[in-house]
């Protein structure tokens, strides 16, 4: 018989993601809060290293910090980045600090109608 995490572990254990930042932290604390479905973190989908991604629904999160994000060559990257998984069949929603604090039941609201089960 296997043993079966308990109270504060049971929590621990449901929050836990191997994350690489607190924006992931952050955007994954968004998603249980409003009842969704948690993505494989750090994977690779079409050869590329994506943040977050449900393979089920075919969809994909970037993270973007400004910090990381700011310069010419990250905008342009992310953007051909995007359209070859569009290609591929993935949508990619990408999501800042911002919009997880300023905006957060309008994204919640959002992630909710993308994470839809499939037709």
């Amino acid at each position: 018989m296997r043993a079966r995490a308990q109270g504060k572990l049971r929590k621990l254990v449901g929050t836990a993601a191997p994350t690489r930042s607190k924006l992931e932290r952050d955007f994954r604390a968004l998603l249980r809060e409003h009842g969704l479905p948690q993505p494989t973190s750090n994977g690779f989908v079409e050869g590329i290293e994506v943040d977050l991604h449900w393979p089920e629904h075919r969809l994909i999160v970037e993270i973007d910090g400004y910090g990381t994000h700011d310069h010419r060559r990250a905008f342009e990257t992310d953007r051909v980045r995007d359209q070859r998984l569009l290609v591929a069949g993935w949508r990619t929603a990408r999501v800042t600090d911002w919009q997880m604090t300023e905006l957060r039941t309008e994204t919640a609201g959002r992630f909710v109608a993308l994470l839809r089960p499939p037709a």
